[in-house]
C-alpha cells in the first residue's frame, strides 16, 4: 500500500514522502532556492540502517527519521531536521482556486489568462493614475472622480474572485451573494495573513488588505470595500472615500486573491508559467500546516514527476 506524507523542516520548507513497497521518492522545495531536491531510492536501505542498530524508527511506516535518512545527503545545502509530519490521505486530490502550497501545478487556463488580463488592464489604469498623483503616504488621502471609477473597478474583480472561489468548490448557490459569504474565503485562503507592497515604492507603507477582515461585521471590517459601496450608492455625499489609499488597498487584494487562488509563484520572474506581472510584491504569506496542504502523487523516474489525478470541491469535504 502506499504511503505519502508531508513534512517540513525547521526552516519551513514543504517536502513530500512516499513509499510504495520498496520504493521511495522525496521531493523537497527549498524557500532560498530555485532548485528542487528529489530523491528516489529504496526503502530496504533504511530498513537495514534500523537493522543494524545504526538507526531508530518504524521499518513499516513513513517516520521523521526515516525521512532525515534520505535528507542526509543534501545536508550541505539543506536544514534536514524534520519538525512537521502529516500524513496524507488522498494525495492527488485538489481544489480549484485553492493554492496553499500546490506544487507544479499547472495553473494556466482560460479563467485564469482572463483573471489576468483583467488585472492588467486595472494595473495599467492605476499606473496612468500615478503620472498625476504621486503614490506616497502624504498623498494617501487625495480623492477624487478618477479614483472613485477605478476604487469601483477594482473591488467589482475582488467580488468577482471571491464569488469564484466559492461557487468552484460547492458553496451554495444564491441569487445575490454579500460579504456574509465572502468571509468564508479567509480562513480557506488565509487571506488574513498577506501582506504586500508596491513593488516600485518600497517607502510607502505595506498593504494588509484583508488582515482586520472580520464575520462579526464582514463589510465595516474591510474600510476600502466599505468605502466602495458608499461611493458607488452615494458618490456626492462620500467622494472623500474615494481615496487612493482604499483604491490601494483594493488592488493589493486583488493581488493577493490571485496569489491565493493560483500559487505565490505566478508573478515571479522565473517560476511563473506566464509572462504577466503584478505592481505588487507579497512579503507575508500563510504559513500552512502540513495537514492543511495537497499534495500530489509523486512518479518516479529520472526526475521525480508530479501528478495530479483528482479535481474536489472544498465545500464538500468541508461543510459549512
Amino acid at each position: 500500500m502506499t504511503q505519502t506524507v508531508s513534512f517540513r523542516n525547521a526552516v519551513g520548507d514543504l517536502g513530500f514522502f512516499q513509499k510504495d513497497g520498496d520504493h521511495v521518492c522525496l521531493s523537497l522545495q527549498p524557500r532560498e532556492s530555485l532548485n528542487t531536491i528529489m530523491e528516489s531510492n529504496s526503502w530496504q536501505a533504511w530498513a537495514q540502517i534500523v537493522g543494524a542498530g545504526c538507526g531508530a524508527g518504524d521499518v513499516n511506516s513513513i517516520t521523521v527519521e526515516a525521512i532525515q535518512y534520505y535528507l542526509t545527503r543534501y545536508a550541505e545545502s539543506v536544514n534536514i531536521k524534520v519538525v512537521e509530519m502529516s500524513s496524507v490521505r488522498k494525495p492527488g486530490v485538489y481544489y480549484p482556486r485553492i493554492s496553499r502550497g500546490k506544487v507544479e501545478f499547472d495553473y494556466v487556463s482560460s479563467e485564469f489568462l482572463q483573471d489576468l488580463r483583467a488585472f492588467r488592464n486595472i494595473q495599467e489604469s492605476v499606473d496612468m493614475l500615478f503620472n498625476y498623483v504621486e503614490p506616497s503616504e502624504s498623498n494617501l488621502k487625495a480623492y477624487g472622480h478618477k479614483i472613485r471609477e477605478l476604487l469601483i473597478l477594482s473591488c467589482t474583480e475582488v467580488e468577482h474572485l471571491l464569488l469564484k472561489m466559492l461557487v468552484d468548490n460547492g458553496y451554495e448557490r444564491k441569487e445575490r451573494y454579500t460579504t456574509n459569504d465572502y468571509i468564508k474565503c479567509k480562513e480557506v485562503l488565509g487571506l488574513g495573513d498577506y501582506d504586500a507592497v508596491l513593488a516600485q515604492h518600497n517607502d510607502l507603507r505595506s498593504f494588509k488588505s484583508f488582515g482586520s477582515w472580520s464575520g462579526s461585521s464582514p463589510t465595516k471590517t474591510l474600510p476600502w470595500y466599505s468605502a466602495y459601496n458608499a461611493v458607488k450608492h452615494n458618490r456626492s455625499d462620500n467622494i472623500q472615500d474615494a481615496n487612493l489609499e482604499h483604491l490601494l488597498n483594493a488592488v493589493s487584494a486583488i493581488h493577493i486573491l490571485l496569489e491565493s487562488q493560483y500559487g505565490e509563484n505566478i508573478f515571479k520572474r522565473w517560476t511563473s508559467l506566464t509572462e504577466d506581472r503584478s505592481m505588487f510584491s507579497t512579503v507575508s504569506s500563510p504559513k500552512w500546516r502540513c495537514d492543511q496542504v495537497q499534495a500530489p502523487i509523486l512518479v518516479p523516474g529520472w526526475d521525480i514527476s508530479y501528478k495530479w489525478t483528482e479535481e474536489r470541491k472544498y465545500f464538500d469535504d468541508h461543510p459549512v
